[in-house]
């Protein structure tokens, strides 16, 4: 569904007398499936109308779930309808409630997330910004509204009656969700670099090559050794990664195929008939490729080798494009590539024409 489509049914529509299962409120509820194209295949949507009784202030978000699951916590991008449904918000926001909870103060609380936001936003650069608002206003006088103020980092306000065409409202959110990683990278670094001027913590992850991976210094004799040291160990892999392996599995699925994710340490086997596809999923970071294709293939050559099966094919899948080069070097090596690009699943030419990718 388009994006403004969504966000003027839902003005046209909303209406806290009518109940939290009113039309609007379900739609709402429904925004993961209503706007899945437009949602990177590393994060997921969420949306909400109240709990319990309608909100003035409803919401549509996109969360990263290495940096956050709920909208209580961490930073999120979020569409917020202003009070009187004449404008909505895109808003680089952070959750509130956690935090309230935790410093029993709601004032404080907006004070000090309004501070973790100023850090931030000072540290993006102006070309980021351009275009963004560093205020919201959403014309309510309630607790959540201006928790959603104070808690802004950047925003971009849209009328309702003139909103801008499709195209606009989606590179706005493309913008947006790129801001999001660089604001996440930020706070991270402020975490560790100045913890006073940044407080609030993420979902904690664990990368590759950290204390938890279970191959750190581990050097096999043989495949047979090696088969049973990853079998017996538990491999760390992120939320964002868990949820691009998800959304993609599904995806295939709908192609005719079987994917199976319980095949340990890998993590796809795609099969159909007699073929069997070992497949491995990257997310891409920050535009960052090159880390991504040099692990695809370094698992991809490793598990075949010491994980033998019947593969008949390697498969790569990306969090995003990975440009023409390395798909190139890819295609060289008999490994067929696949990424998310504007809402949907493109590939090398090998991968559209054995079926998983939709175009080239």
């Amino acid at each position: 569904m388009d994006l403004r489509d969504f966000l003027t049914e839902i003005a046209g529509s909303y209406d806290r007398r009518a109940g939290i299962d009113a039309p609007a409120q379900q739609m709402l509820r429904a925004a993961d499936v209503r706007l899945s194209e437009h949602c990177p295949p590393t994060m997921f949507i969420k949306g909400s109308g109240g709990k319990g009784s309608p909100t003035f202030t409803p919401w549509v978000g996109f969360f990263d779930p290495d940096e956050t699951d709920t909208p209580q916590r961490g930073i999120y991008v979020v569409y917020l309808f202003h009070t009187d449904m004449w404008s909505v918000a895109l808003s680089l926001n952070q959750g509130i409630e956690e935090l309230t909870k935790e410093l029993r103060h709601r004032a404080a609380a907006r004070d000090r997330l309004r501070a973790e936001a100023d850090a931030i936003r000072a540290r993006l650069s102006d070309a980021d910004k351009r275009g963004f608002a560093s205020t919201v206003s959403l014309g309510a006088q309630g607790f959540r509204a201006a928790a959603y103020e104070a808690a802004n980092i950047l925003a971009r306000d849209y009328p309702i009656i003139g909103m801008p065409p499709e195209a606009t409202l989606r590179a706005d959110l493309d913008r947006a969700l790129s801001l999001y990683g660089r604001a996440v990278a930020i706070k991270r670094h402020l975490l560790q670099a100045q913890p006073g001027v940044m407080v609030t913590s993420s979902v904690a992850t664990r990368g590759p090559g950290t204390p938890g991976d279970p191959l750190r210094d581990f050097k096999p004799k043989s495949s047979a050794e090696y088969q049973a040291h990853v079998t017996a160990r538990t491999i760390t892999k992120s939320r964002s990664h868990e949820w691009l392996i998800q959304r993609y599995g599904r995806w295939v699925a709908t192609r005719g195929f079987s994917p199976s994710t319980k095949e340990h340490p890998k993590d796809i086997v795609i099969r159909r008939g007699h073929e069997e596809w070992l497949t491995e999923a990257k997310v891409v970071h920050q535009g960052n490729a090159t880390d991504a294709v040099r692990a695809a293939i370094g698992q991809l050559f490793t598990y075949r080798h010491m994980l033998p099966g019947r593969t008949t094919g390697m498969l790569a899948v990306f969090s995003e494009s990975i440009g023409a080069a390395y798909v190139d070097l890819l295609d060289s090596l008999g490994i067929a590539a696949a990424w998310w690009d504007a809402g949907t699943w493109r590939g090398s030419s090998q991968a559209v024409a054995a079926g998983f990718a939709q175009t080239t």
